[in-house]
């Protein structure tokens, strides 16, 4: 395994500056009551779990539903973890975002618009392809891949359609597959980055075997933690550059299909007015300034999120230094908006 050697570099989407090269956990936790009221609101819109970490400590620790060892499902909480294996596979030498998916999908070779798409739209689910959900088509019965490649019709022109959904990450873990002759996305992912953070995350298939890359995930609330810290340190991890910073700035770029999701993460741009996560409305760019700064990432997202179905939630805020995790049953009356309200006032009574 090819682990870069930390360099600090100054052009990357993040102005933070880690103070730890890892998290710290102290023994006991002591909650900050600054964020008791964060802790109030999760609570009260059906929580299993809620961990705050300022500055890569952890301030905030509260289980209700979970045993703090158990792993958690994630659901949509999972894609985030292809924004890591993208960036890995460009720094190993195996794809660029622009690459088309036909050079290695090669049945689509021949198709004049599948041909086209690339991997930044599979992986910013702007590729034309309909989403495909769980409940719609079944996928631990039925071999997604196969399904992907040969029996879906377009639902738009790429690039200019935005479906969230399983289908874009099913074929990039095809993508993954044959890019590494057979050793699948996941295994990929564990060797490169997961190891390295000390971490165990388990994954889903459909029912032929396919990794599951779109949901299916499961891990503790420390464990996804520390996946988020890695990314709010620059990919930086004990002294290690694990993901580089240049290729991992462009999953904070979002697109004129859908201006809050970027490359497998939710985005937000104003702390003040954040839009809560709506898979099934994306919200397009008004205006050639506003579409020239969301494909440049000249706008800096305030928030990034992976975010499930029942409100899983790893939140990073990086301008408050925060990495929050959110383990929950779903509740109709949670709002991302109202608890970054929240967030927001405690990292400002904390500092």
């Amino acid at each position: 395994m090819r682990i870069w050697k930390f360099v600090p570099l100054i052009v990357f989407f993040l102005a933070y500056q880690p103070t730890h090269a890892q998290i710290l956990e102290p023994a006991p936790i002591v909650n900050d009551g600054a964020f008791a009221a964060a802790d109030a609101y999760s609570a009260g819109t059906d929580d299993d779990a809620l961990l705050i970490y300022r500055d890569g400590v952890l301030v905030y620790e509260t289980y209700r539903a979970d045993n703090p060892t158990e792993p958690h499902v994630l659901h949509s909480g999972t894609k985030s973890f292809s924004c890591a294996i993208a960036v890995r596979a460009q720094m190993d030498g195996l794809l660029t975002l622009e690459e088309p998916v036909a050079n290695t999908i090669t049945e689509w070779a021949d198709d004049p618009v599948r041909a086209t798409i690339t991997i930044r739209q599979l992986l910013t689910l702007t590729s034309g392809l309909p989403g495909l959900g769980a409940v719609e088509i079944g996928r631990r019965r039925v071999n997604m891949v196969e399904r992907v490649i040969h029996d879906v019709d377009l639902i738009g022109t790429p690039g200019e359609v935005f479906a969230y959904g399983s289908s874009n990450y099913f074929l990039f873990a095809e993508v993954m597959r044959r890019k590494l002759n057979g050793e699948d996305a996941w295994a990929y992912l564990t060797r490169t980055v997961l190891n390295p953070l000390g971490i165990n995350v388990d994954h889903g298939a459909d029912g032929a075997g396919n990794i599951d890359l779109a949901a299916q995930g499961m891990t503790t609330a420390r464990e996804w933690a520390r996946y988020g810290q890695l990314i709010l340190q620059n990919g930086v991890w004990d002294g290690l550059q694990l993901l580089d910073p240049i290729l991992l700035s462009a999953c904070f770029h979002s697109t004129t299909a859908n201006t809050v999701y970027g490359l497998t993460w939710w985005l937000g741009f104003d702390l003040q007015n954040f839009t809560d996560i709506q898979p099934t409305r994306p919200i397009p760019a008004v205006g050639e300034d506003e579409i020239t700064a969301i494909t440049t990432g000249e706008r800096v997202p305030q928030v990034i999120i992976a975010g499930g179905a029942q409100d899983q939630r790893l939140i990073i805020m990086p301008s408050l230094r925060l990495v929050v995790v959110r383990f929950a049953r779903g509740d109709r009356n949670y709002s991302d908006a109202q608890f970054l309200e929240f967030l927001i006032a405690g990292a400002a009574q904390a500092s």
